[in-house]
């Protein structure tokens, strides 16, 4: 009865103003009894997993997955399409998976278990085995692998826009927790704060926060849902899960013993985010100061950056806001936009990069 929750989901993005033709809804399961049912809503369905099948579950029917979903699956064909009629082999399952990798040739790992992933064929040069941990390598010495990153954001006005405008910032969320910065009001995120950071490079790097405010306090709920909902992408999850109690904390201007840093004042940011490099130095994470990024909407913070060897970039570019700072401009709106996150090298601000100045508001 699956098929029922999936129109439900569809008919509730259309209350929320995303109107989704049933026809253009497309489901996954590895379990082959959900996906005729699927035709009687008009929905589209495919089974997942089909190379590989589960032998011992279910009397040995082979009714649910092994390995899972790969990606070369998850297509946009129509119809109700179960993984004996897709033109996959109905394969034989995994009826000897007692007997894993790991276990023969003494445990030593030389081959493998499940085979090769479509993400695992690439166009590289060299000669890359793997390490026993899952990592390439090549030669037998060196790790074949992009060097660490870290994205550090300010907080107002990059991570936020101004407090509950979202007609000049259509791209912001209004949240229901109280922001106090800039006069206070509800916290908004900034449109890449709404996207997620994991929607641009930074997925791929360690994250940070050097902030000239102090959110809402520490321990409030806004600076918890920062922590908790904004800072996210792969690389950082998978390094928070480490410690999270430890790592999950703030720091104050220089004395950092987290990624995060409150109350470190404008235009000496610099040397906070230096230090939260360090930091990560001392976690075992080696990140060179040429894949340190740092993005701020305030203009006076960016140049700064280039005494330190640590890559700027000013953002909300496209919104100003004229009524702080004398009407000068010099701290954005809007907040962020997830294009402006770009892994560019050098000390941009926004007049300085070849865009427009952008529009002011007040």
């Amino acid at each position: 009865i699956k098929q029922n929750a999936v129109e439900l989901i569809r008919e509730w993005y259309g209350s929320q103003g995303v109107q989704i033709q049933s026809g253009e809804v497309y489901f996954f399961d590895d379990r082959t009894e959900n996906i005729p049912p699927f035709q009687e809503k008009g929905l589209n369905s495919r089974g997942v997993s089909c190379a590989s099948r589960d032998w011992q579950l279910y009397g040995g029917s082979g009714m649910v997955g092994y390995c899972g979903a790969t990606p070369n699956e998850i297509v946009k064909d129509k119809g109700n399409v179960g993984c004996h009629d897709n033109g996959h082999a109905h394969n034989d399952g995994l009826q000897d998976h007692q007997e894993p990798a790991c276990q023969l040739y003494g445990g030593s790992g030389m081959v493998g278990y499940c085979g090769a992933r479509p993400e695992e064929i690439v166009k590289d040069k060299g000669n890359v085995g793997c390490h026993d941990n899952g990592h390439a390598h090549m030669d037998g010495q060196q790790d074949h692998q992009e060097p660490a990153c870290l994205c550090v954001f300010d907080i107002d006005r990059t991570l936020t826009g101004k407090q509950g405008d979202t007609e000049h910032c259509p791209g912001n969320v209004v949240k229901d927790m109280y922001d106090d910065a800039y006069g206070g009001g509800k916290a908004t995120l900034s449109a890449l704060a709404a996207a997620g950071i994991s929607s641009t490079f930074c997925n791929d790097c360690y994250l940070g926060i050097t902030s000239a405010g102090t959110g809402n306090g520490v321990g409030s709920p806004w600076n918890n849902y920062l922590l908790d909902d904004v800072m996210r992408g792969a690389v950082h999850d998978q390094f928070i899960q480490r410690n999270p109690a430890s790592y999950k904390t703030w720091s104050q201007g220089t004395d950092v013993h987290s990624p995060y840093v409150l109350g470190q004042g404008n235009k000496i940011k610099q040397n906070a985010v230096e230090l939260i490099r360090e930091w990560y130095g001392s976690q075992g994470v080696q990140i060179q100061s040429g894949e340190v990024y740092f993005f701020d909407d305030c203009t006076e913070n960016i140049p700064p950056f280039q005494e330190k060897g640590l890559n700027s970039r000013g953002v909300s570019c496209a919104s100003r806001d004229l009524e702080l700072y004398g009407g000068s401009g010099m701290v954005g709106y809007c907040g962020a936009r997830p294009e402006e996150i770009v892994k560019d090298k050098g000390n941009v601000g926004c007049h300085g990069d070849g865009r427009a100045k952008g529009h002011g508001i007040n």
